[in-house]
C-alpha cells in the first residue's frame, strides 16, 4: 500500500516548485490513494511562495485552482478546537491547524519539512506521523516514477542547504533519511536490506553541493 489520506504543509508544495525533476502532481497522484487535506492557514500561506520568485506564480495560482476545485487536493476546514487552541501556544498557526486537522479527521500522516514541530507532536500526538518530503520522493523513487534519482537527491539536499548544517544536525538529518526510505519501502511492502539502504541514502553524493 501507499499513503492514504495526509495533510500537507506549505513547506512540501515550496519544495516541490523547486525541484525541477520532479513532477508534483504526478508524484502525489502516485503514492496517495486518498486525498490530500490543504489547512486553512497553509492556503494562505501559499501565496508567500510567489513572492519574489514570479516563476512560481502561475504553478501557485494552478496549486490554489486545484485546491478549491479538486476532490484531491482539498482545501479542508474542519479542527479539533480544543487541539487547535493546544497547539498554537506551541507551535505555528499552520502547523497547529494541521494536527488540528490529523486529529479531527483521523488521518496519520502530517507531511511537512519544517521539523520544529516534531517534539511537540510526538510528545503530545504520537498517533500522528510526520514524514517529510523526502518520504514522498523515497515513495515515488520505489513506485519507479524517478528517472535519475541521485540528481533528484543531491537537487533535494541542495535546497535543503545540507552543506550548512553543522555536524550534529547533518548526524539526525542522515538518520531521518534513512528511516523514511525505509518506512516508504514499507509502506510499499517492500523490505530493503541495509546495502541497498545504503545506495539510496548515499550522502557522498552530496560531496559536491557547492556553498
Amino acid at each position: 500500500m501507499a499513503l492514504d489520506t495526509i495533510v500537507i504543509d506549505n513547506t512540501v508544495l515550496n519544495f516541490f516548485l523547486k525541484l525541477s525533476s520532479v513532477n508534483l502532481s504526478s508524484v502525489l497522484r502516485s503514492v496517495i490513494t486518498g486525498r490530500i487535506l490543504v489547512p486553512s492557514e497553509i492556503v494562505r500561506e501559499m501565496q508567500s511562495l510567489s513572492e519574489g520568485n514570479p516563476s512560481f506564480v502561475l504553478p501557485v495560482q494552478k496549486l490554489q485552482y486545484q485546491i478549491v476545485k479538486s476532490n484531491f487536493l482539498m482545501h479542508c476546514h474542519s479542527y479539533d478546537s480544543v487541539v487547535l487552541e493546544f497547539a498554537q501556544k506551541n507551535i505555528d498557526k499552520g502547523e497547529a491547524e494541521a494536527v488540528a486537522q490529523c486529529i479531527k479527521r483521523k488521518v496519520p500522516y502530517f507531511i511537512t519539512d519544517d521539523l520544529k514541530c516534531l517534539s511537540f507532536i510526538k510528545h503530545h500526538y504520537n498517533d500522528i506521523q510526520i514524514g517529510s518530503t523526502f518520504l514522498l520522493i523515497a515513495l515515488a523513487d520505489i513506485h519507479g516514477l524517478i528517472l535519475n534519482y541521485n540528481n533528484v537527491f543531491v537537487e533535494y539536499h541542495r535546497i535543503l542547504n545540507y552543506h550548512k548544517m553543522g555536524v550534529s544536525k547533518i548526524k539526525v538529518h542522515q538518520e531521518r533519511i534513512k528511516n523514511e526510505y525505509s518506512h516508504a519501502a514499507k509502506l510499499l511492502g517492500i523490505q530493503l536490506n541495509e546495502k541497498t539502504l545504503n545506495l539510496k541514502t548515499n550522502f557522498k553524493l552530496l560531496a559536491e553541493i557547492d556553498d
